[in-house]
């Protein structure tokens, strides 16, 4: 929202810095163009604000509190035998949050999503064949994906924990 605000003042701006009538015609096609251009800047900002606070909204509600998806299923994971119906009932929320990530029109945040998806794949099929050993691997690399994300460099933001 405050990026069309910046597209009103701006384009208020060019008008009245380019309303004398001693210049013409000449100037009311570069001040449409401009006009245009942050109109469509500022629509487009708006879109990537937008998906932004999508993907931070789920990665608040998959990841972080005492019973979020994820530390249900770290839980469960940590069992000598984990506990596979918590897993079974959890994973697809993370699913859904992979699937976000991947389909993100941020360059940055689909193209750094492969090892969150492919972990999400390996703890869905370990959990399938029971295989404790497998999905406790598995989650391993999920967490190791979320700080290559958050902590070493990649496109997410530092986590609060």
């Amino acid at each position: 929202m405050k990026s069309l605000f910046v597209v009103v003042a701006v384009s208020l701006v060019s008008v009245l810095a380019l309303q004398p009538v001693s210049r013409g015609l000449v100037w009311q096609v570069p001040k449409c163009c401009w006009n245009a251009i942050f109109v469509v800047a500022a629509v487009k900002e708006d879109d990537e604000d937008e998906e932004d606070e999508e993907i931070e909204e789920m990665m608040e509600k998959v990841h972080e509190g005492k019973r979020s998806p994820f530390r249900q299923i770290r839980e469960a994971v940590r069992n000598d035998l984990p506990r596979w119906e918590v897993i079974e009932k959890q994973l697809p929320k993370l699913v859904k949050m992979g699937e976000l990530l991947g389909k993100s029109e941020n360059d940055e945040i689909s193209d750094n999503s492969d090892g969150y998806v492919d972990a999400i794949t390996q703890i869905g099929k370990a959990t399938k064949i029971k295989d404790a050993e497998a999905v406790r691997k598995a989650f391993k690399s999920l967490n190791e994906s979320c700080a290559d994300c958050h902590f070493k460099g990649g496109v997410g933001g530092e986590l609060d924990d």
